[in-house]
């Protein structure tokens, strides 16, 4: 009877197990448009496409991601926030942001595609999203010709 139980026992904790291992990394294989929208409340077009992303996120949460996303048509609900960027600013900040992407993921020993990292056009539409008492930061720029979106997050 001993036996019975310890192998139902085995059983169950292997099942648990392989049930851990699976919702980890269904997790993993989100669109990288669902982690932003959950970690900045922002709520992406439906016929949104992922082009390219890399996280370069490590522990405790810190690093940088870049992400290019693409749509079908002027995703013009997603961006009433943005505006022109006039002095320059953004693209600034963002091209330091994108500065640091290589050494966050070699500290994470993180490949990816170096040739799929640019960066925006000057005359893209701009937005800046920070959080509160964090040093936090996403910026997004639109390129309406070509209906892309480019992303950077910068997490401290």
């Amino acid at each position: 009877m001993k036996k019975i139980y310890n192998h139902i026992s085995i059983l169950t904790t292997s099942f648990l197990i392989l049930c851990c291992i699976v919702t980890f990394f269904s997790g993993c294989a989100k669109d990288a448009w669902t982690l932003y929208e959950s970690h900045w409340n922002l709520k992406f077009p439906d016929d949104v496409k992922t082009e390219f992303h890399v996280s370069a996120i490590g522990f405790p949460s810190d690093g940088t991601s870049y992400s290019i996303f693409s749509f079908n048509s002027r995703p013009d609900e997603f961006l009433e926030d943005f505006t022109q960027d006039d002095s320059n600013r953004y693209f600034e900040e963002f091209q330091k942001c994108l500065d640091r992407l290589p050494n966050d993921a070699k500290s994470v020993k993180k490949k990816y595609d170096e040739s799929k990292v640019v960066m925006p056009k000057v005359s893209c539409i701009w937005r800046k999203i920070s959080k509160e008492h964090t040093n936090d930061s996403l910026y997004m720029a639109y390129e309406e010709d070509e209906r892309k979106l480019y992303i950077i997050e910068n997490l401290m």
